[in-house]
């Protein structure tokens, strides 16, 4: 959590960690510091209704993402892809042996691998925020909004999130 630590101190770092449910723990300490700021007069109400709504907002896609996250694929959703691409790699050296004779086994191998790896990518994107090489960048893109904000209020930023591996994570 060092990223929270660095953003928020290590108080309410160490005591958002201690939650089961860590992204509406630092919700609702974000909601505190507005609350603390409207009441030291440092944003008045119409600011304050503002960063409430935008931190509404906020929970409301946590929310929607952790549905995404926690909700079980259906079986069938994974074996009858399995099953069917199996079957069909078991199929294309039989149909393919006339049009292609002594090479079949070359033929049908590079076709069935070409099967198997779309099989591989769908199991993949079925996890967005695995983080994985097919997930959604979501470390990257928070921290492309997070210099925004900090360079629209003439602040230190740090630097932008680089590919490891050829991987943006």
């Amino acid at each position: 959590m060092p990223e929270i630590e660095r953003l928020i101190g290590a108080e309410a770092a160490a005591t958002i960690a201690s939650k089961a449910n860590r992204a509406n723990a630092l919700a609702e300490e974000i909601s505190a510091l507005v609350a603390d700021a409207h009441l030291g007069g440092r944003i008045d109400t119409i600011q304050q209704a503002t960063l409430e709504r935008l931190l509404i907002d906020i929970s409301n896609a946590q929310g929607g993402m952790e549905r995404i996250k926690n909700t079980p694929l259906p079986n069938g959703f994974r074996f009858f892809p399995n099953l069917f691409t199996r079957v069909f790699c078991v199929l294309v050296p039989i149909a393919l042996v006339e049009s292609l004779g002594i090479y079949t086994p070359l033929g049908s191998t590079l076709i069935g691998l070409i099967f198997l790896a779309a099989l591989s990518i769908g199991e993949d994107l079925t996890d967005p925020f695995a983080n994985s090489v097919h997930d959604v960048p979501l470390s990257a893109m928070c921290r492309t909004i997070e210099i925004d904000l900090l360079q629209s209020l003439n602040r230190e930023a740090p630097p932008k999130l680089e590919p490891v591996h050829g991987t943006l994570w």
